[in-house]
């Protein structure tokens, strides 16, 4: 184990231990130059025989390989990569925060809140459709677990250790060896099979029981009640997410994270809708990108449309909602990582019936700008002067049946 205050290599400087595991070290360490803060990983030297060795550093070097060709926001970056004294070391973006294991041990073994979990799953699933679609070939993670994920302070999703992940390839019907934690590991990291991005899949649905029940899947491998059964406060379409992904076959699980993600969208927008509302969804349509408003009646009343932001993309960021007409706000008009849901509002008191109208709503976050227009008609309210209508008719026809019967 190398001592606080090392210098390796002239260029960094040990100044903290991070971790400790079976295969390897991990340091806090600064750059000399700048005193800008990394993490060091270091493969250890006590192995049983020269075969295990040879498996580990190929394993480390393999995660060098990987991680030095990614440039996603949910991984951290490769600053460099050398071999000491037969010992090689890997310098990392340091990522400060908590895993969701260390999470989930403060919490007693209690389940950790819905939309809390949700929001890291989305993540997730974005990174790990980025490895899926990585040319020439895709990365299988191999090991998604809780303590592999860390969760900074602002909530971003940090997938750290890819020591066994590897590169799929079609040809193959297995993987040359078992790898995973048995409890998160898919069947087929058994040696039933080859490895793939469904693999992945099985073990976000591990980690995703694990979170929403307090129930530690290393007991009872495979073994998966659906979580609705272990906490009440879910909602069943989270609880039916899990355990679509969890299926023990690749072929009943969801085929790929961009299919499971739109799923989480939908438990996202059910478990964050407060209940018994009745404000009326408002989508974005596709092919023009339009706020899809249609036609508005006039009147006097605020008349309230609710967005889900999931699917505009600025989700799991920070920023504000505006719009350029003074008639539509949005409600709350600042977002924040946690929010799923905001309240579009029209005052169509200030409408003109036969008007067409288009505002357009500007959303600015860490993302970046975005303008989405919006078309609207305004009708005339015809409820209300068929109101007056209908009960005009009545009182004269109550009014002629008096006068008969006199």
């Amino acid at each position: 184990m190398l001592m606080i205050g090392l210098k390796i290599k002239s260029r960094y400087k040990i100044i903290g231990l991070l971790g400790d595991g079976g295969m390897s070290t991990v340091y806090k360490a600064e750059r000399i130059a700048d005193r800008h803060i990394f993490a060091i990983k270091e493969v250890k030297n006590s192995f049983i025989d020269t075969s295990e060795k040879t498996q580990v550093l190929n394993q480390f070097k393999m995660e060098a390989k990987i991680l030095s060709k990614l440039d996603h926001p949910n991984l951290p970056k490769v600053e460099d990569f050398f071999v000491i004294k037969s010992t090689p070391y890997l310098v990392m973006e340091y990522v400060s925060g908590k895993t969701i294991e260390d999470i989930l041990i403060e919490n007693n073994g209690r389940s950790l809140d819905e939309l809390t979990v949700l929001n890291w799953a989305v993540q997730l699933c974005r990174v790990l459709y980025y490895l899926s679609i990585q040319n020439p070939r895709p990365i299988v993670f191999r090991d998604m677990k809780p303590g592999n994920i860390i969760v900074t302070r602002d909530n971003k999703i940090k997938l750290i250790d890819f020591g066994i992940a590897r590169f799929f390839k079609k040809e193959k019907n297995s993987d040359t060896y078992i790898f995973g934690t048995p409890g998160y590991a898919a069947p087929e990291q058994y040696g039933l099979g080859q490895t793939d991005n469904r693999s992945d899949i099985y073990s976000l649905g591990a980690t995703m029981h694990h979170c929403l029940t307090g129930k530690d899947p290393r007991g009872n491998p495979f073994e998966f009640v659906p979580p609705m059964a272990l906490n009440k406060n879910i909602t069943k379409k989270t609880s039916d997410i899990v355990i679509k992904a969890v299926a023990y076959e690749k072929e009943k699980r969801y085929q790929s994270t961009l299919e499971m993600k739109d799923e989480i969208y939908k438990a996202l927008i059910e478990a964050a809708r407060p209940r018994g509302a009745k404000t009326r969804k408002l989508n974005i349509n596709e092919t023009t990108r339009q706020l899809d408003l249609k036609n508005v009646s006039r009147g006097s009343k605020m008349k309230t449309f609710e967005l889900a932001l999931p699917y505009i993309g600025c989700y799991t960021h920070k920023g504000t909602i505006s719009f350029n007409q003074p008639w539509i706000s949005a409600e709350p008009k600042e977002f924040n990582e946690k929010t799923i849901l905001t309240n579009i509002k029209v005052d169509t008191s200030q409408l003109k019936s036969g008007k067409i109208y288009e505002p357009v709503m500007m959303i600015k976050s860490s993302a970046g700008v975005m303008r989405l227009p919006a078309k609207i008609k305004a009708k005339r309210a015809y409820l209300l002067p068929l109101g007056i209508l209908f009960l005009g008719s009545l009182s004269a026809l109550l009014f002629y049946l008096i006068k008969l019967s006199n």
